[in-house]
């Protein structure tokens, strides 16, 4: 992934409707995560393979974890030019 890849808007929408719709639907693994419904209608993995296609940039949820702490923050992190981490 480019540098200017990760600030594209789709992407970064992409990123924070992920954030946010897995907060709210608390999936349990990465598999259920896959399936959540994004505002678009689309599940996170349709958007991801859509995302992928349309940038031609392999766009992949890889894990799932959740950190408990005040307010529920997400961050960004990218390391180097071809890893983000949120």
């Amino acid at each position: 992934m480019n540098a200017t890849f990760s600030k594209r808007p789709d992407f970064v929408d992409f990123c924070k409707h992920v954030a946010a719709d897995a907060l709210k639907a608390a999936p349990k693994d990465l598999a259920s995560l896959l399936d959540v419904a994004l505002p678009s209608g689309d599940n996170v993995r349709a958007t991801a393979e859509h995302l992928t296609l349309k940038t031609g940039e392999k766009v992949v949820v890889r894990r799932l974890a959740y950190f408990g702490g005040a307010g529920n923050a997400v961050y960004a992190y990218n390391h180097g030019s071809k890893i983000g981490v949120l």
